[in-house]
């Protein structure tokens, strides 16, 4: 049986706590004015979670960065609800999204890490979560009102995401190229 290595746990431990703070702590409520059908709060909010969860899946790997990135996700939701009010709904949607979508980064990454690769795998993730939170809006919370407004949002938030993770990944990845190419000799 394989063992998880203690460099591999503390480097899952920073990863989990990089995806917390950037979801939960570099993050801005939005919509505070517009409450719900039921008169609840919004709890839209802004953040970078979607670059911290990429990054996490490019360094840890897909499994390890899809748990790592959908529990710093729920936590940073958490974390951001102490802010955000009403943003605690997003709890497990964002923990599931962010899951699933760190298991397609994983796969696009390993397909293809060009410039372009990188590019598409921000387009195809982009638009998978911009449809989600959209029909979570509109179809699970019934909102209508919320779901339209948020969508321009959201869709900045998502292009901010890539033009942050493009880089970061691309320097990753060829460090971790070059790291690989340095132990086969």
């Amino acid at each position: 049986m394989n063992r998880i290595s203690t460099k591999k746990w503390i480097l899952m431990a920073v990863m989990l706590v990089i995806v917390i703070v950037a979801t939960g702590l570099l993050q801005f409520g939005i919509l505070g004015d517009t409450p719900r059908v039921d008169g609840a709060p919004a709890g839209s909010f802004v953040c970078l979670g979607v670059c911290a969860v990429s990054v996490t899946v490019c360094v840890l790997g897909g499994p390890f960065g899809a748990l790592v990135g959908g529990l710093g996700s729920l936590l940073g939701v958490l974390v951001a609800s102490i802010w955000v009010s009403g943003a605690a709904v997003y709890c497990l949607p964002y923990m599931i999204l962010m899951a699933g979508v760190a298991f397609l980064i994983e796969a696009l990454l390993r397909k293809d890490g060009s410039w372009v690769g990188l590019l598409k795998m921000s387009l195809y993730t982009s638009l998978i979560l911009i449809v989600a939170i959209f029909l979570f809006d509109l179809v699970i919370m019934g909102d209508y009102d919320v779901a339209a407004k948020a969508l321009p949002i959201n869709l900045l938030q998502y292009v901010a995401n890539a033009v942050i993770a493009i880089p970061v990944i691309k320097i990753i990845m060829s460090r971790q190229a070059k790291t690989e190419a340095g132990a086969r000799f």
